[in-house]
């Protein structure tokens, strides 16, 4: 029976390769010295991702480093042998990452460079499954390895470059030659971009874009956007990403629109991320697609938010996740302010909401009414945060602990929340009943708001969490993403302190001793939700007699 089972496995190339997927390397060296077979799944599974552009050229030819110079050569002149050897491990390689810290391809003699290009068989290409490219930190003696890489079967890719190695929009040009089936294109900046250098990239950017027909992700710099550039986006039949900004919403699912509506601008665009700058200048057409989903906004000047939620919610009234940030994450130069029930207010017609996030660096000017409103106006959301990371002490006007109550009773799809909170106000009301979270709600999100007695809040909590429930201390929030790699390298650790004054820390501490109690308190926690559960039973029994008590009597 085991051995049919194993013969059943082995004879499923794709569930081989599936769980080869989920094996270490050193699981997967071993894989590759049992059989023929295994060897090639495992293989494949060992080369599939690298992370080094010079270990690449070490498969195909010995290379030596300088110890004065650093300079890396081959050691000797490359052979048609191998490349037939390098095309063994070349055909498994689906993704390529070279990081800043591995980018040591520029450090390569430029005799070895003349040997690799001159040796290569005529029609070879050095990576001929290549899919995707991730290459950091781009520069002039390097590019030629990227367009080296570069084929029709690439689909993803990603390079940042400093603005003056632009070469005027000839490596652009290029690029799109290159790569005709295309799908995502994210191009990051290492330095600041002038006026001039803009000017001179933007129509050769136009053109190579309109050389990419299927691209359906697409990430640049405000700066080099142009108005022919944008009315050719905006015909696109499959562009359903566009950024002009380095952070942007969480990944999102959309539906596939297998029929674009030629007459319409942008007609399957779903998600974008844009400045308010541009959206109140001239950009405001962005949002106006009858499919946008997703819309991560950047505030550049805290005025335009007396401005922009009307516009968007006027332009956008079917959006479901919305993300509004200062602009210049992580570390912000814009004069921030705080935000008031006036600037809120019309985000409130976005009913179809599932993903609110405001994250502003100023306590709130709110209320426990104007949260009740909020909390009111989105039947369908399931993530909150507004100023949950705002450090200082609280205004006049501020929530508390009784503003999370109308979200228990009312948003029963609710997985997270985070809010400012003055936790040193105790609460007008406890939770009963019909305010307590819905077991679906997995996170209460604080940082730094202030709070007072630890019991009382604890008290509270307890009352209205479900049992699996945790405080969550952030210094970002995770319905944010960067346009390439873990968000977290971008912004401090959560435990860093430097920035937050002596009673910000203290506050601070103050919310992860809650948070420490209430995960030692499971065991009662459980017990209470069961407690809940079996009263309301009880209830609802009660309910069904006296429904059937009445009908009894009616017939009599």
């Amino acid at each position: 029976m085991e051995k049919a089972s194993t013969e059943t496995f082995l004879n499923c190339p794709e569930l081989v390769r599936a769980t080869m997927n989920f094996m270490d390397k050193k699981s997967l060296s071993r894989c590759a010295l049992l059989n023929k077979a295994m060897s090639e799944y495992a293989l494949d599974a060992i080369y599939a991702h690298r992370h080094s552009f010079v270990r690449l050229l070490e498969l195909l030819c010995p290379m030596e480093r300088d110890a004065t110079t650093g300079i890396r050569k081959f050691t000797r002149p490359i052979r048609r042998s191998d490349w037939d050897r390098f095309h063994h491990y070349s055909k498994r390689i689906h993704s390529l990452r070279v990081s800043n810290s591995g980018n040591d391809a520029r450090r390569i003699a430029p005799e070895s460079m003349i040997d690799l290009f001159s040796s290569m068989p005529p029609g070879h290409q050095f990576l001929p499954h290549l899919r995707n490219i991730e290459w950091h930190n781009l520069h002039p003696m390097t590019t030629y390895f990227l367009l080296m890489l570069c084929h029709d079967k690439t689909h993803d890719l990603f390079f940042s470059i400093a603005s003056r190695e632009l070469q005027n929009g000839i490596l652009i040009e290029r690029l799109s030659k290159k790569l005709p089936n295309l799908r995502s294109l994210r191009l990051g900046m290492t330095t600041g971009i002038t006026e001039r250098s803009a000017d001179q990239v933007r129509p050769a950017m136009a053109e190579a874009i309109q050389d990419l027909p299927l691209l359906q992700t697409l990430v640049l710099p405000s700066e080099l956007l142009s108005q022919p550039l944008l009315y050719h986006l905006s015909q696109s039949k499959y562009l359903q990403r566009l950024w002009t900004t380095q952070f942007g919403p969480r990944l999102m699912s959309f539906p596939c629109h297998k029929q674009a509506d030629s007459a319409s601008r942008f007609p399957v665009l779903c998600e974008v991320a844009v400045s308010t700058t541009h959206l109140l200048s001239k950009w405001d057409y962005f949002i106006a697609g009858r499919h946008l989903a997703s819309l991560y906004i950047e505030v550049s000047d805290m005025r335009h938010l007396s401005v922009a939620p009307g516009l968007i919610s006027s332009l956008s009234p079917t959006l479901r996740h919305l993300v509004v940030v200062l602009e210049g994450l992580p570390q912000s130069t814009v004069t921030s302010a705080p935000l008031t029930i006036a600037m809120l207010a019309p985000f409130l017609n976005l009913r179809l909401l599932e993903t609110l996030v405001i994250d502003l660096p100023d306590p709130p000017q709110l209320n426990d009414k104007d949260l009740h409103r909020v909390a009111t106006s989105f039947p369908q959301i399931q993530h909150l945060e507004i100023c949950v990371r705002a450090r200082g002490e609280p205004s006049q006007v501020s929530p508390t602990l009784g503003c999370l109550l109308p979200f228990a009773k009312h948003c029963k799809k609710l997985c997270s929340l985070g809010l400012y909170i003055d936790a040193s106000v105790p609460p007008s009301a406890f939770p009963h009943s019909q305010t307590v979270f819905s077991p679906s709600f997995k996170e209460l999100h604080v940082f730094c708001s202030k709070i007072g007695e630890i019991h009382v809040v604890l008290d509270f909590l307890l009352l209205m969490l479900p049992p699996h429930a945790t405080i969550v201390q952030g210094t970002y929030s995770r319905q944010l993403r960067h346009m390439v790699g873990d968000i977290i390298h971008h912004f401090p650790r959560g435990e860093r302190n430097e920035e937050l004054d002596e009673q910000s820390v203290q506050y601070k501490k103050a919310w992860w001793r809650v948070g420490q109690y209430l995960e030692k308190m499971l065991r009662a926690r459980k017990t209470l939700e069961m407690q809940r559960a079996e009263i309301k039973r009880l209830e609802l029994q009660k309910l069904r007699s006296c429904t059937v008590g009445d009908i009894d009597q009616r017939s009599d």
